[in-house]
């Protein structure tokens, strides 16, 4: 296909929806041909279809986002109703888990996101817009799929922990050094790139205005360790 005619298809709600469907069959019937798949072609198609899953998850992300800043989570039940609910009803494989950080990720998004400045590619004003935010790091690697909401709920809640002690010109470094050890080794890991010192003992005025060599030296649980360094922080 074409550039043009790829373009002109995902500016199509039916053609979009077409190949979801096609999209959604041709995930459905992998287990048809299993038998037929040699060792490297299993491996082949274990990454294709993680890459669809990945894929499928930063478009409900994207899709509830829309959905809060239109407010459809109430407009769709004469005013009553919660973001919850609206991804429970509409995304039944999230009731198992999931639902409800994705209703609170897609509203604090819509919620921080000014008036008139949110558009298909996301918001283009407030926190999720700021590269040098913790929640713009974030949001854009959220919507490419690269990290799920659990990772990235995971690293703004470090990162606000510390929100006192961070120098300001280390938030972008710092908010990448948990997404990038999370990525590897899980949400529940990644505050383990986080040095315990640093949130608990650290005072405001020593963190700020630490020099490297003073500064506390982080600790990692995991195989791989994940350091950000900052010349402003003192964290290498």
């Amino acid at each position: 296909m074409g550039e043009s005619q790829s373009a002109e298809g995902v500016s199509d709600p039916g053609s979009v929806r077409d190949a979801l469907h096609v999209a959604r069959s041709a995930v459905a019937g992998v287990r048809e041909i299993l038998h037929r798949l040699s060792g490297a072609e299993l491996a082949e198609f274990m990454s294709l279809v993680d890459e669809v899953r990945a894929q499928s998850s930063a478009a409900q992300v994207v899709i509830a986002t829309e959905a809060a800043h239109r407010g459809e989570f109430t407009s769709a039940r004469r005013g009553e109703g919660s973001a919850h609910e609206w991804v429970r009803e509409h995304a039944p494989s999230l009731r198992q888990g999931g639902a409800g950080q994705l209703a609170s990720f897609a509203a604090d998004v819509a919620h921080a996101t000014p008036d008139g400045q949110w558009s298909t590619t996301g918001p283009s004003a407030g926190a999720f817009a700021d590269p040098e935010r913790a929640e713009g790091v974030t949001w854009a690697r959220v919507v490419t799929g690269e990290i799920g909401i659990q990772l990235a709920q995971t690293a703004l809640s470090e990162v606000a922990r510390m929100a006192d002690r961070l120098n300001p010109d280390a938030i972008a470094a710092v908010t990448k050094a948990i997404l990038d050890h999370g990525f590897d080794w899980g949400a529940r890991d990644a505050s383990a790139s986080v040095p315990d010192s640093l949130r608990s003992t650290a005072s405001t005025e020593s963190w700020r205005t630490s020099s490297v060599g003073s500064a506390p030296a982080p600790t990692c649980h995991s195989p791989r360790s994940v350091t950000a360094t900052s010349p402003n922080t003192g964290w290498a």
